[in-house]
């Protein structure tokens, strides 16, 4: 029954982060900005292959750091900031042999508005997938970065084994291709009865409510009731 469901949350996840074809279809940057005010931020910048499909004539692997930023200033549609994680953590949750996707707490991505950059640095790059993990990695692309998760809850997916963990498809947020992950660390609790507790605490409120501030508000106070449970729960999209 665990080899089923770990077979479900893999292919949920290679759905919602739209894994590509290889291993080398996402660079990982160590970058450091300085801002207009002489300010220093060192962190992490992370290219997906697919995301600059066209846009560059050679390897991905051989594309600057400095090439993404010239990019971005002489784009007359991609002038969005430059996102920068301080960290980003790749969890194998305990009892498996696969990772999860990139995950950071939301304090630790930081949007820089181009016109507040004043020079860029490159200070390494390498694949997301690194030669030296003996597991393959799931969440390759800029999709799989989630996030939603508290500093507690990405303790419990490193420290604890989960006794299940499954896709929850019931279509309650706005975006109809977002969905649920459950993950529960809660014995008594099996599959059909944590499927009603999150109908009932993260879809039914949910959907009820018109006001998208007070929606968001309810989901995360029903993420707090179910992890005192030790049931934790995050939002992944099938796609862009």
């Amino acid at each position: 029954m665990k080899k089923l469901h770990f077979l479900a949350l893999i292919i949920s996840i290679l759905i919602s982060t739209q894994v590509f074809g290889d291993s080398d279809s996402c660079i990982k940057y160590e970058i450091e900005i300085t801002l207009q005010n002489d300010s220093i931020i060192k962190g992490f910048y992370l290219l997906s292959g697919q995301y600059v499909a066209g846009e560059f004539s050679k390897p991905l692997d051989s594309i600057s750091f400095n090439d993404i930023y010239v990019r971005k200033l002489n784009s007359n549609y991609d002038k969005g900031p430059i996102i920068v994680y301080n960290k980003l953590k790749r969890i194998r949750l305990k009892g498996n042999e696969e990772f999860m996707p990139f995950f950071c707490i939301k304090s630790d991505r930081l949007e820089i508005p181009l016109e507040n950059i004043k020079t860029v640095k490159e200070l390494g790059r390498t694949f997301c997938y690194h030669e030296n993990d003996n597991q393959s990695y799931i969440g390759l692309g800029i999709q799989a970065i989630v996030t939603e998760l508290t500093s507690e809850e990405i303790e419990k997916l490193e420290q604890f084994t989960p006794v299940i963990y499954f896709p929850f498809y019931e279509t309650c947020f706005d975006n109809d291709l977002q969905y649920l992950m459950v993950i529960s660390y809660n014995d008594k609790l099996m599959e059909q009865e944590l499927k009603s507790i999150i109908l009932e605490k993260c879809c039914i409120n949910y959907s009820v409510n018109s006001n998208i501030y007070q929606r968001e508000k309810d989901y995360l106070k029903a993420k707090d009731e179910l992890l005192k449970n030790d049931i934790v729960v995050f939002r992944l999209s099938m796609g862009n």
